[in-house]
């Protein structure tokens, strides 16, 4: 079990807590809209059909399929560091949730728009760029157990939106009064201690994410295949003369090379994510108007379930973590119990779509999620190359947002299309879907890493009989 053996340690333990609560507000504002879906269909200024509010989903999580990315390069390619860009990323947060607030109370649906796009654009980078100095600032080990923290504390900012959120829009007055304005105005109050936060956090880190490169690689297959494809780079010549031996790939390549330098297993990794955040986040904007239409509860029950949904989510988080840890459970061990908790969350929408109790559908459907979730973030480290992890982290949020973004378009289509009914059925087997891919992508993962071993056996067999030649 890992020990909190330095000072630096210490900082490290610390920023993670201002790190979670940033994630927490972050998850609050993100979920705003889910808590009154049906509500601001009824406002009268802002006008929004299902299209126009599947159009607020899909500009919120679209930027976030390519900016991460640009993000991750800026950080490995171009030497910016990781929390200078996870501190700028938040301050744009707290101008676009700003934005939205002030276009709420308008009733301007067009600045509506604009702020979420711009909370949106930099959304998944506040939540991923901290994988790029956040793991390397905790003490060894501890990362599975610190990202279950991490997870719940994040968690909890969308039950608060659930809890928090109705009761505003109630207060103010509801369709008759200035209900909906009231939410977006509190979003934007909880949105702007994101800034400071981040601050503080990019205090305690600067400097700190720079010695991810000089973090130990031993013993992992990637390192092995690594140090082989340099060996064998060091044999190339150019113009007659060697290359320097001891040259490392990254300091031989440029934007197109780095990319190319990353693991083919993380890209699986990554396209899991696609899958997983696929099928679930989408039931945060539309389960509440679901259990309201095809359930007939009202938006105060459906709301509570919502929450106790996220509350069964964080629950489990930390003992997911601490399991994992404790358990020691490797890259492979962590594909294995991600392919069947993916499978568990297809399950779950099934019985849903089926007519099954909502709270038996909601547990199942939350039990689910919370282990896959936090198995696919615990083994972001094992996935991913030490000195690739800015570029990774914004590999991985383009990824996840991908299915997050499509998804809700066509539930969007859906619901323009088909009756309310057989859309919400439709909408629960297309989320199921997307968790039986990712379920099939993780054991496609075992699969990989098995046959990379076997590789790695057989050149380290055979660099042994060559010493055994050469004696």
């Amino acid at each position: 079990m890992a020990t909190i053996s330095s000072s630096k340690s210490r900082k490290g333990l610390v920023c993670a807590l201002v790190v979670s609560f940033i994630f927490s507000a972050n998850h609050f504002c993100r979920d705003a809209p889910g808590t009154v879906e049906e509500q601001i269909a009824r406002d009268p200024l802002l006008a929004v059909t299902p299209s126009r509010y599947g159009l607020i989903t899909a500009v919120y999580f679209t930027p976030s399929a390519i900016v991460p990315l640009a993000l991750g390069l800026l950080s490995s390619v171009w030497g910016v560091s990781p929390e200078a860009i996870f501190h700028c990323c938040a301050w744009i947060s707290v101008i676009g949730n700003a934005i939205t607030g002030v276009g709420v109370a308008k009733g301007s649906f067009a600045t509506l728009l604009f702020g979420r796009g711009m909370v949106g654009t930099v959304y998944e980078a506040v939540d991923m760029m901290p994988l790029g100095f956040l793991p390397q600032m905790l003490p060894e080990g501890l990362w599975p157990t610190c990202s279950g923290i991490l997870n719940t504390i994040l968690r909890l900012g969308s039950v608060a939106a659930f809890v928090t959120l109705p009761l505003v829009y109630d207060k103010g007055g509801g369709d008759s009064g200035n209900g909906i304005r009231n939410v977006f105005i509190v979003v934007a109050m909880v949105g702007s201690t994101i800034g400071p936060l981040a601050t503080a956090s990019w205090f305690m880190a600067s400097g700190r994410a720079d010695k991810c490169f000089k973090e130990k690689q031993e013993g992992s297959i990637e390192s092995k295949i690594s140090q082989a494809t340099e060996i064998e780079t060091e044999e190339f010549v150019d113009n007659g003369a060697s290359t320097q031996k001891n040259v490392t790939l990254k300091e031989r390549r440029g934007l197109v090379s780095t990319v190319k330098s990353v693991p083919l297993t993380f890209w699986m990794y990554a396209f899991v994510g696609t899958a997983l955040y696929g099928s679930v986040v989408p039931f945060w904007f539309y389960g509440s108007g679901f259990l309201q239409t095809s359930r007939g509860f009202s938006l105060r029950a459906a709301d509570g379930i919502m929450v106790f949904l996220e509350g069964v989510i964080c629950i489990l988080f930390v003992p997911t973590g601490v399991l994992i840890t404790y358990f020691r459970l490797d890259f492979v061990g962590q594909q294995w119990v991600l392919a069947v908790a993916n499978f568990c969350v297809a399950l779950s929408y099934i019985l849903l779509a089926s007519g099954a109790p909502a709270y038996f559908g909601i547990v199942s459907l939350g039990c689910s999620y919370a282990v896959s979730v936090q198995t696919f973030w615990s083994a972001f480290p094992d996935a991913c190359p030490p000195q690739l992890a800015s570029l990774g982290a914004g590999i991985a949020a383009c990824f996840v947002n991908v299915g997050a973004t499509v998804a809700p378009l066509l539930i969007g289509i859906m619901d323009e299309s088909f009756r309310r009914e057989l859309a919400d059925v439709t909408m629960l087997l297309l989320l199921a879907s997307f968790a039986l891919v990712g379920s099939c992508i993780a054991i496609s993962i075992v699969t990989k890493k098995e046959d990379d071993y076997n590789a790695v056996t057989d050149y380290d067999a055979s660099q042994e009989s060559i010493c055994e030649l050469n004696v």
